[in-house]
């Protein structure tokens, strides 16, 4: 049983704790603002921006993954806790395992596909070049460095939908017609796939496997934005969406290729938008 640290635990973190759980491990949860709840889970409320506050933290960890939300986005808003809350993290559990005689937790840094620039429809995987054109990517870039001088694991991962998490659901809604020409592809992975990416790679790790330095997290089924929307808009019992020629979005358009999970071993519950998309519909539906 290993003692994991999930340090910004909102939907994707409490997705992820409750598989920890069930696997037998003791998970903490760091929130400014827990919920009350009568899980298993034990959450500490603070503020990783603050080192004062990460005095709370009073034993070593075996695994941290950090993956916390700005609250505004802006680019200071992003180096607040992408960089300045994980320097100030990493140096309390430093010494927290220092103090206790154990090695710096394992650690998995969740970052985002924005830090690639590439806006032609080109593939990216973990070897392609780095160069975004975002603010939000660059800082990402950032916190990635200081991750992997600690020896951490890097998860990208490409947009994120799943429950409460409806907005390309809603916009379908209310179109009538797409831009399809030129195509502007777009990436996703569903938050059960996060979590399930997470806790795959935490396993290998527990089994002595190597990780690789990064791995890209999305579905296999990257896919021009007309095409998603359409399939939305009909899943819903929309008529088809007309579509039109205009001029492609000139800084989200790349294809994401995970194939260094699909070699690692990860069997995605939802390999496409369609299955996932189609099962928030369907829990949509029930509500």
């Amino acid at each position: 049983m290993a003692n994991i640290l999930i340090a910004g635990c909102g939907d994707v973190g409490t997705a992820l704790a409750q598989r920890l759980l069930a696997d037998g491990h003791q998970v903490t949860g760091l929130r400014r603002h827990p919920p009350q709840t009568s899980s298993a889970l034990q959450y500490l409320a603070l503020d990783m921006t603050q080192p004062d506050s990460l005095l709370q933290l009073t034993q070593p960890y075996d695994y941290l993954f950090f993956l916390p939300t700005p609250d505004q986005h802006t680019e200071s808003g992003y180096r607040t806790v992408f960089v300045d809350a994980f320097t100030h993290l990493s140096q309390r559990l430093q010494q927290l395992a220092a103090q206790h005689n154990k090695p710096l937790p394992t650690i998995f840094y969740i970052s985002s596909t924005g830090v690639y620039g590439q806006n032609k429809g080109e593939w990216v995987d973990e070897t392609s070049t780095t160069a975004p054109t975002r603010f939000s990517g660059r800082v990402l870039l950032e916190g990635e460095a200081l991750a992997t001088k600690l020896g951490g694991t890097i998860i990208r991962f490409s947009g994120i939908y799943g429950p409460g998490r409806e907005r390309l659901i809603n916009k379908a809604r209310e179109l009538k017609q797409i831009a399809a020409t030129p195509p502007s592809y777009t990436n996703r992975i569903h938050r059960d796939d996060c979590a399930g990416v997470l806790q795959f790679l935490l396993q290998l790790s527990e089994q002595q496997h190597s990780l690789a330095p990064v791995y890209l997290g999305t579905d296999s089924d990257p896919a021009p934005q007309h095409q998603v929307l359409d399939f939305l808009a009909q899943a819903q019992g929309l008529a088809p969406l007309q579509t039109v020629a205009a001029a492609a979005d000139a800084t989200q358009n790349k294809r994401c290729r995970n194939q260094r999970l699909l070699d690692a071993g990860y069997q995605f519950i939802y390999p496409s938008y369609r299955q996932g998309y189609q099962a928030v519909i369907d829990n949509m539906a029930k509500g």
